[in-house]
């Protein structure tokens, strides 16, 4: 494997050992000419074996205490909680109590309160706290838990480190004036993904919602705890319950008036632990790509500008799919908006535009190639979800007034084309009318691209979003093709 380089100038203002400190994040860096310029690379590539940013470190396919050990051991092992998690404590204590002090206390009472003691208990409280009560409460309310323990490397974190401090040097120096302010540029903006937090699993948890078969936990600048439960529950106590919210649908009508629950998915442990091991593993990989700044540079110097923004679009990109799987049966509407975030998204990483990404035909071959790769664990829990959003997009092709219809073609206002790509096509022209119709009213091409079209969106549809993101995970290398050629030409 050919080792590439960037350029970094490394600013004096950061008071600490250029070398060291990259050396801490993964990165082998040699000086060059000035001081304070740098070539660097990551070790990864330099020593040419793999990095492994996030591993699955123990797991207990049953919470007795000997199988506990592990679990415990490698909790004993995470960094403790950072300094700002003291100014939240009293908060969060007192949340915890209105918790597990109400009179009948739930599964999700217990989750919501592990996972605040997560991220606040010092290192002993929080070893004695999964050992005493909270293995011992889920394993008197669940048939068959299981836990296991994620660990991210400290140089996934330093990594960032290094690429938000170059990104503010360079774009906001004056950050570096404010005593003891470290780099803030667009820190408010980072989600859990970039701190490390369960997004990069839930996905995985949430692929079969409105069931749920397990739960993460993160720990700031450390890991995660699983929690599995054994077998797939309800995201709440009955699905076919309505609530006071439904008073506020707005699409009552158009959407239909109940949800067809799915039948109840069968999900043994070791399904479970299973698919989360490649589920690790894979994006693992992904991480590594996405933090490898050698990837993002012009004329061979390295721009961290590019790379912030590349980071903050995949953190997006994750937390879309999130909500689009978690709003299933619930908020059509809202589903579809982040289908088209995450589509947008996708198309700014380079990974193609709508005519791609919304092509049935296309999508067909891609997912018959992802059930190839896919191990039969992992396939079963989500390839059913996958299908069901290609066939919802191939209903479409139904929706076009009929005397535009010729065959697998459709007469479009530009001229003749497939109906899988007149789909895209269509679905791109609702995707600029989220921001307002009046500007494709206006537009005769548009308008009457909309008009030719029934409107039924499937709300499978949005599950698409899905689809994408588990080609990524499958396919780590596909992040990083469109930039590896643009390093390298």
């Amino acid at each position: 494997m050919t080792t590439r380089w960037v350029r970094a100038e490394w600013p004096a203002k950061f008071h600490s050992d250029a070398v060291e400190y990259m050396e801490s994040a993964g990165l082998t860096a040699r000086p060059e000419g000035a001081t304070g310029t740098f070539r660097i690379t990551t070790t990864a590539q330099y020593l040419d074996r793999p990095e492994r940013l996030l591993r699955l470190t123990s797991s207990a396919s049953s919470l007795t205490p000997l199988s506990t050990q592990p679990v415990l051991q490698a909790l004993s092992r995470w960094r403790p909680p950072p300094p700002t998690a003291s100014a939240i404590e009293p908060i969060a204590t007192a949340e915890i109590r209105r918790l597990v002090e109400r009179p009948n206390v739930t599964l999700a009472n217990l989750i919501s309160a592990a996972e605040l003691t997560f991220m606040c208990s010092q290192q002993d409280a929080l070893v004695e706290y999964a050992e005493l009560e909270l293995f011992a409460r889920l394993k008197a309310s669940l048939a068959e838990p299981w836990a296991a323990t994620v660990d991210l490397e400290l140089s996934f974190f330093r990594r960032q480190s290094v690429i938000r401090g170059l990104f503010t040097a360079a774009d906001a120096p004056d950050w570096l004036e404010v005593p003891g302010v470290g780099f803030e540029a667009m820190r408010g903006l980072a989600g859990a993904l970039t701190h490390g937090g369960p997004t990069i699993l839930n996905p995985l948890l949430a692929s079969q919602f409105p069931w749920v078969f397990a739960a993460a936990l993160g720990r700031l600048g450390s890991g995660m705890l699983v929690l599995g439960y054994g077998r797939a529950l309800a995201y709440r106590d009955n699905l076919r319950d309505d609530d006071l919210a439904g008073v506020f649908r707005a699409e009552l009508l158009a959407a239909g008036v109940t949800h067809r629950v799915p039948p109840t998915p069968t999900l043994d442990v070791v399904t479970s632990l299973e698919s989360l091991r490649w589920w690790i593993d894979q994006t693992s990989r992904l991480l590594s790509i996405a933090l490898d700044p050698t990837l993002f540079a012009t004329s061979g110097t390295y721009t961290p500008a590019t790379h912030h923004g590349f980071l903050h679009a995949l953190d997006r990109l994750f937390a879309s799919v999130v909500r689009i799987l978690t709003l299933t049966g619930i908020d059509h509407y809202s589903r579809r908006i982040h289908l088209f975030e995450v589509l947008d998204l996708i198309e700014g990483l380079h990974l193609g535009g709508y005519d791609q990404t919304l092509d049935a035909d296309l999508l067909a071959l891609q997912l018959a190639a992802l059930e190839q790769a896919l191990p039969a664990h992992v396939a079963m829990l989500v390839v059913p979800r996958c299908r069901k959003a290609l066939n919802g997009l191939m209903e479409m092709q139904s929706g076009f007034v009929p005397a535009a219809v010729n065959g697998d073609d459709v007469e479009l206002p530009k001229g003749r084309t497939k109906r899988a790509r007149a789909v895209a096509l269509y679905l791109r022209v609702v995707r600029n009318g989220s921001h307002g119709m009046l500007k494709e009213m206006k537009a005769v091409d548009k308008r009457r691209q909309l008009a030719m079209h029934d409107g039924s969106i499937p709300d499978e549809v949005s599950d698409i979003a899905f689809l994408h993101l588990m080609r990524l995970v499958t396919e780590p290398d596909l992040l990083q093709q469109p930039w590896l050629r643009n390093a390298t030409s």
